[in-house]
């Protein structure tokens, strides 16, 4: 027995397999996943039809709770690199400073090269130590 599928098929087929994950995600509350699965999803769809879809999913107010990002210019420049203009919401802004602080913190972490924790003390600034800590609260 041979079964022969069409390209538009498998991809129909693809995209309800995504949307019921999704569904599956948002009766357990799972934000991250639900997130992954809409910008898989936006980048496979039709824009028009990921739009009515997630208007449909009731899950707009979440959605804009991330914020908006703009770009207002894009300048290429030789190198390959470009200077991008944004105007951001709040929110969106937040979601930046959240998400970069995060990444930061993680390359130091991780000793990532050019992102290492320096240990410095400036003038004026006394290290804590774990037995002046408990000196401080009594317990030393």
């Amino acid at each position: 027995m041979k079964i022969e599928l069409s390209d538009d098929t498998i991809s129909n087929i693809v995209l309800q397999d995504l949307k019921g994950s999704y569904d599956l995600c948002r009766e357990y509350d799972d934000d991250v996943r639900m997130r992954a699965l809409q910008t898989v999803l936006e980048y496979y769809m039709v824009p028009s039809e990921f739009k009515e879809w997630l208007q449909n999913t009731q899950h707009t107010e979440d959605m804009a709770e991330t914020g908006t990002i703009n770009v207002k210019d894009c300048v290429e420049h030789e190198d390959g690199s470009a200077t991008l203009v944004v105007d951001t919401s709040p929110e969106a802004t937040r979601l930046l400073v959240e998400v970069g602080l995060r990444r930061l913190l993680e390359m130091a972490m991780n000793q990532e090269e050019g992102y290492e924790f320096k240990h410095q003390n400036q003038e004026g600034v006394s290290e804590a130590t774990e037995g002046s800590v408990q000196e401080e609260v009594g317990q030393g």
